[in-house]
């Protein structure tokens, strides 16, 4: 699976970015000073979705050279230790293995039972944990939590992964 990102999802994202800039420089009334802090933040929104961008490229990079990697491989090379970490590792290979951005948690539920790992006895407080932590974010949609890995989440399960290697 190779994620693609095409340009309507770019021009989504951009839109997105332009109108948090926007929001944020309501509150100034110098037109000026407006126009400067517009394109500062613009600047900084921008940067950190292309370092969010290109963490995904560098992992298809490594998925198209390496070939694929099963959920229970990838558990095991990553190493998590607690419930709330092994539900962070799932979510990253969701994003960057699946391409999967969002999950409930029967998505959750189910990679566990795939990599033939026990459920955890209490997942919707491992998974506060894990919002708590600033690994995930969770997002209501139709009457129903969804949850995404942040960047945080994202550098945390790298770090896991750097100190195995």
């Amino acid at each position: 699976m190779v994620i693609a990102m095409d340009l309507d999802k770019y021009m989504s994202t951009i839109e997105k970015i332009v109108k948090n800039a926007e929001k944020i420089v309501q509150s100034i009334e110098d037109n000026e000073l407006r126009k400067i802090a517009f394109q500062i933040i613009l600047e900084k929104l921008i940067t950190k979705e292309l370092i969010h961008i290109s963490t995904e490229e560098k992992a298809v990079k490594e998925i198209s050279s390496k070939g694929k990697i099963t959920l229970a491989e990838f558990l095991n090379k990553a190493n998590p230790k607690t419930n709330p970490e092994k539900i962070v590792a799932i979510a990253y290979y969701m994003k960057i293995y699946e391409g999967i951005s969002e999950f409930t948690q029967d998505d959750l539920a189910e990679r566990f039972k795939r990599a033939a790992l026990p459920l955890p006895g209490n997942m919707p407080r491992d998974i506060r944990i894990a919002i708590k932590k600033g690994f995930l974010e969770r997002v209501r949609e139709k009457g129903k939590y969804k949850y995404y890995i942040t960047q945080s989440g994202i550098d945390f399960v790298e770090k896991l992964l750097k100190s195995e290697t």
